[in-house]
């Protein structure tokens, strides 16, 4: 157990006897991001070869170069104006990497870049690696999307799949979510009817039933961001790298746990 998880559970506990149990979704939002705690807010070590995990751009410049050359592309299709987002920068690799590729250190290059970024010890990370381009003010840093929408691209890189998610499950014939709850050992499930009727109308549109017993995660989150994305863009793309499956293979009856464990 790290130094910071008992302060984290304590605000967990906390939260709970403020409001009840809460939903798996803001057990998460809280494990990865309470100020000061959570997993993606205090260590930009985590990402890379030593941390826990690392993304295309920690392994080879090409990834970043290959992303440069098609937001040229972009660039000359949307016209003057034209403004790079990405949001969830991680240590900042593929900005370098992209920033390298259509621009000298230190100089403006041909379009700005915008961070959008929640974690400081991420932004801490990301001012030491992209120095040169904060020098010029080629790169600056932003807390949301700008409130007038922007000709540009909005980029990211293995983002969505750290959105919180609710748990459901199939249970005597209904669809039950997925609460956390305190307990003497720390925290326990317990379920309890859907949060909000969204979570039933994710399955229906994408045609699937859980078999009975069966658990799953419903990433939300991953939708309010994409209309976010689709407001903040007046003229222009978007390119977010992930990875998934097809619904028939994300829910299907061989994962009676989900995915998270």
């Amino acid at each position: 157990m790290s130094d910071h998880e008992p302060e984290l559970l304590a605000l967990i506990h906390r939260e709970i006897a403020r409001s009840g149990p809460l939903t798996f979704a803001r057990f998460m939002d809280l494990a990865l991001y309470a100020p000061g705690l959570g997993y993606y807010m205090r260590d930009a070590g985590r990402i890379g070869a030593q941390g826990d995990y690392y993304t295309s751009g920690n392994l080879h410049p090409l990834f970043g170069e290959t992303v440069a050359r098609q937001l040229d592309e972009m660039a000359a299709l949307a016209g003057p104006g034209f403004t790079v987002i990405e949001q969830g920068a991680g240590r900042g690799a593929l900005a370098y990497d992209v920033l390298r590729a259509t621009s000298s250190e230190g100089s403006d290059g041909p379009w700005p870049y915008l961070i959008v970024e929640r974690s400081p010890a991420m932004v801490e990370r990301q001012r030491q690696v992209l120095a040169p381009w904060a020098a010029s003010g080629r790169v600056s840093w932003i807390e949301a999307f700008p409130n007038q929408p922007v000709n540009g691209c909005i980029v990211s890189n293995e983002l969505v799949d750290a959105f919180p998610v609710h748990r459901v499950v199939q249970r005597d014939g209904a669809l039950q979510e997925v609460y956390v709850a305190a307990a003497e050992a720390g925290v326990a499930e317990i379920l309890g009817p859907p949060s909000t009727s969204e979570l039933a109308a994710y399955l229906d549109r994408l045609g699937v039933t859980l078999a009975e017993g069966q658990y799953a995660e419903i990433n939300l989150a991953a939708i309010e961001w994409m209309r976010a994305v689709g407001r903040a863009i007046d003229r222009g793309f978007a390119i977010t790298i992930d990875y998934g499956h097809p619904a028939e293979e994300l829910y299907g009856p061989h994962r009676p746990r989900g995915t998270l464990f």
